[in-house]
């Protein structure tokens, strides 16, 4: 690399906790990431010799840049936010405002023809089975008839206050599992913050003080920080996930490095900065969680020997818990599966939907459970009702299921119609 320094602080990035967590898992925040980050890239080339008189050049990488952002989007929906971290972050960049709001627009369009092209299509079909291109989300303004019409999203991990918003970053630090189902004990996001606060007090300080001297601020270091800083707002307001950090994550350590860089003289304020970020990735190492690992097997999936099957094709298989859409694919039959515990809340029109399905359907009925509590319980009563089934306990067996080598066990029994259903 052009520096050695490039190298530790790349490094640095993916032995983060988000990164670690992630490898190996079906999430793939860590692999989509790779295209906000691809066009920011694009951009700081693009920006590094801008000029007001001669856009051509420029134009081209950023329309380059957006196109492939909104394939990344495509990909999955919740980088939106880093494709509006993009194009925000340049009406940053020190031309006509004119100009500005151009490289915007010329930014803009592509994402939204990368982010077609590689899922418009699904969108479409969503559309055509649910009434809503994004179903559940958004459901309060396309009106798809299976959930509620309301907004529908995971709000748990939102800050609830303006001081839980300010401090935010020192309160997951403190206490992981207010932004994550999972501890990831982490130190990156605290420093960032007081790297940012810091930042924020040093340019206040040489700007009043009219004998400092004045210290160089180049445009592909502002861009980079109001990347972070807006991507990380829009998080704050419309996720607060850690996982969906992840991007803004992996640049921790250039941020660290860049703005202590700029504080303290450039010399001594490069090695300290690349001694900061070896010592919180060393110490970060050890806190990455496991979303759960299985070892090598010669199927990805499969299920021993049962009676959903073995025997005569069930008329459906109901199932009560996340996650068991693996299950599916390793029964490997045709029976409609209905999940009776979702993950959104649903309207009456959903119940309908299921008993449609099941109508004309002869064979047995079965039910599986992902695991036994009293929510899922609660809910699969509620279920069982509005759909006019109980369930014969005389039935019940044991179901292991293999995911790669790691075996699971399931719970499954035979469901009747209630004799006011038949």
């Amino acid at each position: 690399p052009k520096h050695p320094s490039s190298l530790v602080l790349a490094l640095a990035g993916i032995l983060t906790v988000g990164f670690q967590a992630e490898i190996g898992t079906a999430m793939h925040d860590s692999l989509v990431a790779l295209f906000p980050l691809t066009a920011m890239w694009m951009i700081l080339t693009a920006i590094s010799d801008i000029r007001d008189n001669d856009l051509k050049p420029t134009y081209r990488l950023v329309a380059a840049a957006g196109l492939v952002a909104g394939i990344g989007i495509g990909f999955k929906l919740v980088l939106a936010i880093y494709g509006l971290g993009l194009c925000i972050g340049l009406l940053i960049v020190s031309l006509k405002w004119l100009n500005r709001f151009k490289l915007t627009l010329v930014f803009g369009f592509p994402v939204l023809a990368g982010m077609f092209a590689i899922s418009g299509y699904w969108m479409y079909e969503i559309w055509q089975l649910f009434g809503n291109p994004i179903f559940p989300q958004f459901n309060h303004i396309f009106r798809g008839e299976l959930a509620i019409f309301e907004p529908i999203r995971d709000v748990r991990f939102l800050p609830k206050t303006l001081f839980d918003k300010v401090f935010y970053p020192v309160i997951f630090t403190i206490d992981p599992q207010r932004a994550a189902e999972l501890v990831y004990q982490q130190y990156s996001w605290l420093c960032a913050w007081v790297a940012l606060l810091g930042l924020a007090l040093a340019k206040l300080w040489f700007t009043v003080r009219s004998n400092s001297t004045t210290r160089p601020w180049n445009l592909e270091t502002s861009y980079l920080l109001a990347f972070i800083c807006i991507s990380y707002l829009l998080w704050l307001n419309i996720f607060g996930i850690y996982r969906y950090l992840l991007v803004s994550e992996l640049l921790i350590p250039l941020l660290l490095f860049v703005t202590i860089s700029y504080v303290f003289k450039a010399r001594y304020g490069s090695v300290a900065a690349l001694v900061l970020v070896v010592i919180l990735t060393a110490v970060n190492l050890p806190g990455a969680p496991s979303w759960g690992r299985a070892g090598w097997a010669d199927t990805v999936y499969r299920i021993e020997g049962n009676t959903l099957s073995s025997g005569p094709e069930p008329a459906v298989i109901y199932v009560a818990g996340q996650p068991l859409a693996w299950i599916i694919p390793a029964l490997d039959i045709k029976s409609p599966f209905i999940q009776v515990v979702p993950n959104f809340p649903i309207s009456e029109a959903y119940w309908q939907r299921a008993k449609m399905l099941t109508r004309d359907r002869s064979g047995k009925r079965f039910i599986i459970f992902e695991r036994q509590d009293e929510l899922v319980t609660t809910r699969t009563e509620h279920a069982m009702m509005k759909l006019g089934i109980s369930i014969d306990e005389a039935t019940c067996d044991t179901l292991s299921a293999y995911l790669g080598a790691d075996r699971s066990e399931y719970r499954y029994c035979q469901v009747n119609k209630m004799e006011s259903s038949q």
